[in-house]
């Protein structure tokens, strides 16, 4: 399953449709709009075409590192997000994987979804 920003510059592919999103409140996913699906990293293929992406890092609210929020140099889709590697913590799982903004699928793909 591929997702793609708006010019097809950036794709993600997927292992599987997502069969949960989350639409974020903290204060970046809010002005970004996105609908998030969770995924592990390793499980995940981004490729990006020239110009490629650009990140945006902040720290978390929850002190648990810093996550880089990535774009498309040339449309400016928000694709995903991930925790940077030095702040991925072998004691919090979850905390290792990242978010994919699942408005990059096709609408299709999110029928039934919750």
């Amino acid at each position: 399953l591929t997702a793609s920003c708006h010019c097809g510059r950036v794709k993600l592919e997927l292992p599987s449709p997502p069969t949960k999103v989350n639409e974020c409140r903290c204060s970046a996913c809010y002005r970004y709009g996105a609908l998030w699906a969770y995924y592990p990293r390793d499980d995940v293929l981004v490729t990006a075409e020239e110009p490629g992406l650009r990140s945006y890092a902040r720290e978390d609210e929850g002190a648990r590192g810093t996550i880089a929020f990535y774009h498309c140099a040339h449309c400016g889709c928000m694709t995903h997000w991930w925790v940077q590697p030095e702040h991925v913590r072998p004691d919090d799982p979850e905390w290792g994987g990242m978010g994919v903004n699942t408005r990059m699928l096709p609408e299709s793909v999110l029928e039934g979804v919750e």
